[in-house]
């Protein structure tokens, strides 16, 4: 416990633990842990396990809650979760929801960094899906546009 370890489950198997160990030990992950979020340090944890990587990028989104109100903070959270999110994206399933879901999720991270024309982008990509027209998602999509258009990257809660 004393190691920086994020107990993310409740118990770990011996593989795990021989996989665990070095990567926690490591002045890497020791100099990690006195800057960054628990969410920061989990998302590297999984990166290193190999986990799923829609998985590691809503890691990396979680750590940009954790410093909503830090600007330095957020813009590197939200930039390793775009690229987490973006390898995702690579392979996803355009048939799935979280297909559409991610779209949107980037493209709400490049506009809360002020990089409006990729956040377009990333909404142009899916605004013709089927899972767009349902109502939730064209709610968010909707929205997304309207503060887009007024180059508003300061957090709203969406609908």
């Amino acid at each position: 416990p004393d190691n920086g370890l994020v107990m993310y489950q409740k118990s770990f198997s011996p593989q795990d633990l021989a996989r665990l160990k070095p990567f926690i030990e490591s002045e890497r992950y020791q100099a990690l842990r006195g800057k960054h979020t628990t969410y920061h340090l989990l998302a590297r944890t999984f990166e290193h396990m190999e986990r799923e990587p829609l998985q590691i990028a809503f890691m990396h989104l979680q750590a940009t809650w954790e410093v909503d109100t830090n600007t330095k903070g957020y813009l590197e959270y939200a930039t390793y979760a775009i690229d987490a999110f973006k390898k995702y994206l690579e392979s996803a399933n355009p048939m799935f929801r979280d297909f559409v879901t991610a779209h949107i999720l980037v493209a709400e991270l490049h506009r809360r960094t002020s990089d409006f024309d990729r956040a377009r982008q990333m909404l142009d990509r899916i605004k013709h899906h089927d899972e767009s027209d349902k109502p939730y998602a064209s709610r968010i999509i909707i929205l997304l546009y309207k503060l887009i258009d007024a180059r508003d990257s300061t957090p709203h809660a969406m609908p």
